[in-house]
């Protein structure tokens, strides 16, 4: 179906106004391909870590009186580990977004 479609509609001719990159109505500002500092991948990964942390302490908050003790003690080692992970991020420096000039030539 697909070919007969292309057969009957013939060659497409490519306009540059077909071309252009379509940003809601207004003129592209530049190259729609640019390079991001790989900084901004890694607090996103960060970002959802902590957001599937949280989807995780919601259905725990509501059965923890079912569980008891375990799931108390089991959701405190779940945010040790959590907690250790952030302080690390923290101390190797990532949540600053200026970076001194020493790190930032090891990073380029």
């Amino acid at each position: 179906m697909d070919f007969a479609g292309r057969i009957l509609r013939g060659k497409e001719v490519a306009t540059p106004e077909k071309k252009a990159t379509y940003e809601c109505g207004e003129l592209p500002i530049g190259e729609a391909w640019i390079r991001y500092n790989p900084r901004f991948f890694l607090l996103a990964i960060v970002f959802i870590i902590f957001d599937i942390e949280t989807a995780f302490l919601f259905p725990w908050g509501v059965t923890a009186k079912e569980f008891g003790i375990v799931a108390f003690w089991d959701m405190i080692v779940f945010l040790a580990i959590l907690l250790l992970g952030y302080i690390w991020f923290w101390k190797i420096g990532e949540l600053r977004w200026i970076l001194p000039s020493n790190k930032r030539e090891r990073n380029e």
